[in-house]
């Protein structure tokens, strides 16, 4: 819930939770999903620094404790935290690792959307160096591993949603614009009401493809939609993704000073 819910909802109260959970474990799991959580907040909050290092102490003990569960979640964020930094030998060192733990996992559901996860980084990965081909192939393999269950928790819905909304980042890259609105609007009708970071990137891609299609007036409608994010939390990506939005739209309506405002601040 805090990972999920209150990140969105109450940083402060967030993180007082975290910082109590981590106070209060004993035993390895315990101390490593309170690492892993604390991780995922300072990620939110930008702070890559301080989400490495908690989420490379939560990597150490589920190594010493030879988790395969744990080891392919810390070794899968460390691998995405790595290359959000650019710094890709690392990256693909812990995709690595992740996929190794993972094949050993012998809970049959967590090591399924563990594998989605790795597919949608390969994917992520491709779509950095413009192969789009490649990253749509992961996606689609990642897809037929997915099974829609009335049991779903938070985190397989996001799973499953995460999905809808790379292929449709990706089948706009690729000149599919319907199809893209498709699919994100999908991603965003299986989040429902859960409050999540997710939901202000698929407001964006659903943007550019509006901004493409000549439709300003619902672009300008979705890029409103993530100002309350960008104020409540500081993910640097979001608000560079953003902010080229913001610029793409103003050119699209020929105000070109405003433009170029938001490129320099992107760039920034």
């Amino acid at each position: 819930d805090v990972s999920v819910s209150l990140l969105s909802t109450d940083i402060s109260e967030a993180y007082r939770v975290a910082d109590s959970l981590v106070k209060v474990a004993r035993k390895d799991e315990h101390k490593v999903k309170a690492y892993m959580l604390l991780a995922k907040l300072y990620e939110n909050e930008g702070d890559l620094n301080k989400s490495l290092k908690n989420a490379m102490l939560a990597d150490t003990i589920s190594t010493a404790m030879t988790n395969a569960t744990w080891q392919a979640i810390t070794s899968g964020y460390l691998s995405t935290t790595f290359h959000r930094l650019g710094l890709l030998k690392l990256a693909t060192h812990y995709l690595k690792k992740a996929e190794t733990a993972n094949d050993q996992q012998l809970n049959s559901k967590e090591k399924t959307l563990t594998k989605i996860n790795i597919l949608h980084e390969r994917a992520i990965h491709s779509m950095e160096v413009k192969d789009f081909n490649k990253a749509q192939m992961d996606v689609f393999s990642a897809a037929q591993l997915i099974i829609a269950e009335d049991d779903d928790d938070k985190r397989a819905i996001l799973i499953k949603a995460t999905n809808d909304q790379l292929r449709g980042i990706i089948d706009f890259h690729l000149g599919n614009l319907v199809q893209a609105d498709s699919l994100l609007n999908a991603s965003l009708s299986k989040i429902g009401a859960i409050e999540s970071n997710l939901q202000p990137y698929i407001y964006r891609a659903l943007a550019d493809v509006c901004l493409e299609t000549g439709n300003t007036g619902k672009a300008l409608s979705y890029l409103k939609q993530i100002e309350p994010n960008l104020k409540k939390s500081n993910v640097e990506d979001l608000r560079i993704l953003t902010y080229l939005s913001w610029a793409n739209y103003f050119e699209k309506t020929n105000n070109y000073a405003k433009a170029l405002e938001f490129k320099v601040k992107a760039q920034d």
